[in-house]
């Protein structure tokens, strides 16, 4: 099921630090994935060639 996002200006407003930070931790684990994949391969083509 898809979620749909809606406006609602009744809601009070947010501590948009709180969603920032999350985001950056979120950005930084998709880097260190990336970082541990091109590590990954780096290591099966020496282990290959073995």
């Amino acid at each position: 099921e898809k979620i749909k996002l809606k406006l609602d200006i009744k809601e009070e407003e947010v501590d948009s630090t709180h969603y920032r930070s999350i985001i950056e931790k979120c950005l930084d684990l998709i880097h260190k994935q990336f970082d541990l994949q091109f590590e990954t391969r780096i290591v099966n083509r020496f282990m290959a060639k073995l």
